[in-house]
């Protein structure tokens, strides 16, 4: 149409041709999209001489408004279908939820009821291990593939030791770890360690081999329990009878003492100067809570029961130290022990002041294994170096504080815990005044973890 010179009859003729063309519901040079116009303006532009090179204009500009649009149309097209390809490529297919077949457990109460409620005749094998242990780690692995090929009627449990006292943990027959048992209808029918007999050049044996051993002494266990016969049976409980009673004996006074400790107040809880010695002393001082339900117990305590101390700072007096650590830091296992002397000077001293009839605050230290906990909870709490403490005075926060140098630890602490111990009530009234926003903040903190414990067990 740009090649038609203007005026003339032949321009005139092609511009009427086109449009009659459009108006039959023809097409322009094999454009793809049509224009319809209306009759009545094609009829005037035939008979109106000064309007053709309008209609010539005109039409030139549908032809670029069609091949606009045409050329619009065919890159958005080809935009999406990229974008398409590009959505399908970037779908991550929903995982399922990841099961493991070995059940780990912190609590002393949850692995003796899963060996005494195993089903009959069914193995029950428990890894012994600590958070500390890099030997305890490596055997993680095959021990886990070996849960993964086994038969559903082997249970694999793992037990964190942190939770038991040095005379505890001998009493069950373990004096290492990672350390594993077996047990069958509720008796103990293999007792072994992982680690082997080979020693290094600095004798110690080296966490390498004490991974290689895992396996097969494991596999050579269950092979012969499983290959026993009913009068091989009879036959072992009657040559290892008195190890198989020992250790029954071990577990029923490992669960009460579990049960009297967590029925009984910090402030009544005797200790046997006689039977135990100062190690022992000083682990039975520290309680240790195996998860978050136990934490936010011992803080806020039994709404429903206030009369019921049970270990907690239900009381305006009542005094609880928390003290949150981590497995990944050196520091927090020196902290430990000397959190454990701090702990039993604090017992012989409320020991003490009972004896004399004095009135005096009942006191409750605590630890708790931070990877127990979840990220946003230790957030709430401000926790964020360890070994990290909190002190509470009835269920309110008064005191929380990070203690990184181990070497200051038990001098910080010891400071810290006489001032709270020795302020008096004009001096509390003043500490709440200044801090007033500090611990209504931290009170909104725990209404936070409880929610949202609460909504996580209805889920």
């Amino acid at each position: 149409m740009c090649c038609i010179s203007s005026g003339g009859d032949i321009r005139r003729t092609l511009c009427v041709a086109a449009f009659q063309s459009i108006e039959s519901g023809g097409s322009i040079g094999r454009r793809k999209y049509r224009y319809e116009l209306f009759p009545s303006r094609l009829k005037a532009a035939t008979n109106n001489n000064d309007d053709s090179n309008d209609w010539v204009s005109r039409l030139e500009e549908q032809f670029k408004k069609s091949e606009n649009i045409n050329n619009n149309n065919n890159n958005k097209q080809t935009k999406d279908e990229e974008e398409g390809e590009e959505e399908k490529e970037n779908i991550v297919p929903r995982r399922r939820s990841f099961q493991t077949p070995v059940t780990t457990y912190a609590g002393v109460l949850d692995l003796l009821n899963d060996i005494d409620n195993a089903q009959s005749n069914d193995l029950t094998v428990v890894l012994f291990f600590s958070f500390y242990c890099k030997t305890c780690h490596r055997a993680n692995i095959p021990f886990k593939q070996l849960a993964y090929s086994s038969s559903p009627d082997i249970n694999f449990i793992r037990f964190e030791t942190s939770v038991l006292t040095p005379k505890q943990f001998r009493s069950l027959g373990i004096d290492r770890v990672p350390y594993i048992q077996i047990y069958r209808n509720k008796i103990c029918v293999a007792s072994f360690t992982v680690t082997t007999a080979r020693t290094s050049s600095g004798g110690s044996s080296t966490s390498r081999n004490a991974q290689m051993m895992l396996r097969p002494r494991l596999v050579e266990n269950i092979s012969a329990c499983r290959d026993r016969s009913i009068a091989d049976w009879y036959a072992f409980r009657d040559m290892h009878d008195k190890e198989i009673e020992r250790n029954k004996a071990a577990r029923k006074k490992l669960r009460a003492d579990v049960i009297n400790e967590n029925d009984s107040s910090y402030s009544d809880y005797s200790v046997d100067e006689n039977e135990d010695d100062e190690s022992e002393r000083q682990y039975r001082s520290v309680r240790t809570l195996t998860s978050e339900a136990d934490l936010l117990q011992v803080i806020r305590g039994n709404k429903n029961d206030e009369g019921n101390k049970n270990n907690t700072a239900t009381n305006d007096d009542d005094i609880l130290v928390v003290m949150y650590h981590n497995h990944f830091e050196q520091s927090c296992l020196r902290a430990q022990h000397k959190y454990r002397i701090v702990a039993n000077e604090q017992l012989k001293k409320q020991q003490r002041s009972s004896s004399s009839l004095r009135s005096s605050s009942s006191w409750c230290m605590a630890r708790i294994e931070t990877s127990v906990l979840s990220d946003n909870t230790l957030q709430l709490l401000g926790v964020r170096l360890y070994p990290h403490i909190q002190v509470y005075l009835g269920r309110t926060c008064v005191a929380s504080f990070s203690i990184p140098q181990s070497y200051l630890f038990a001098k910080k602490l010891r400071e810290s815990l006489e001032i709270i111990s020795s302020r008096t009530t004009q001096e509390w009234d003043e500490f709440y005044d200044q801090n007033n926003g500090e611990i209504k903040s931290q009170q909104s903190a725990l209404d936070v973890i409880t929610e949202d414990h609460q909504l996580s067990n209805e889920y």
